[in-house]
Parts: C-alpha cells; sequence; structure tokens
C-alpha cells in the first residue's frame, strides 16, 4: 500500500498541499477575522480541511492507503505531541515563580 505512495510521492501535484495550506491560514486568519466562527468551531473546521485531503487522496490512491496513512498520522505523530504537551503542562505545572516586573535600565 505504502510502497504505491513512495513511488508517487515525489510526482504530487502541488495542489495536494491545498488543504495544508488551508489549515495554516485558517489557524491564522479566522481567530482575527471571524472569531465568533472560529473559537466554538475550530475543530470542525480543521476536520473539513483533513477531510478536503483525506478524500481526494482515497480516490487516488484507494481507501487502504489512505486509512494506513491516517493511522499511522495519529500514532506516529498526533499522539506523541499530545504527550509531549501533557507532560510539559505537568512538569510546569508546580513552578512558582516571584518577582516584580521592573524596566531593567
Amino acid at each position: 500500500m505504502l510502497r504505491r505512495l513512495r513511488s508517487t510521492a515525489p510526482t504530487l501535484p502541488a495542489a495536494w498541499g491545498i488543504p495544508f495550506i488551508g489549515i495554516l491560514l485558517s489557524i491564522a486568519v479566522f481567530p482575527l477575522v471571524a472569531a465568533t466562527l472560529w473559537h466554538p468551531h475550530f475543530g470542525k473546521i480543521a476536520a473539513l480541511w483533513a477531510i478536503a485531503f483525506l478524500v481526494p487522496f482515497a480516490f487516488a490512491f484507494g481507501i487502504g492507503t489512505a486509512a494506513s496513512v491516517l493511522v499511522r498520522a495519529l500514532l506516529e505523530e498526533y499522539v506523541p505531541f499530545i504527550v509531549l504537551l501533557a507532560s510539559l503542562y505537568t512538569v510546569a505545572g508546580g513552578g512558582n515563580l516571584h518577582g516584580s516586573a521592573r524596566p531593567c535600565c
């Protein structure tokens, strides 16, 4: 399954990057321009961009390949990132900072 993807990966057209650019622009622009839409629905908007990539990907390379790429992304990238965030949050949770905010000069 992934062999077919790896063999064609260098020849993928730039249009495959549109969903990635779309989610980056959504994260950057929506909170500034449409905050009332973005804040309650950011998960749904991100899911729509993911679907905008996965559906054409499934048609082009097969449902099995798309599912394996999705599972691989979740297990090898998303879960470790969430574990890292949780561990950093836990470690930083016990720190107390004391001092005063005075100008240095």
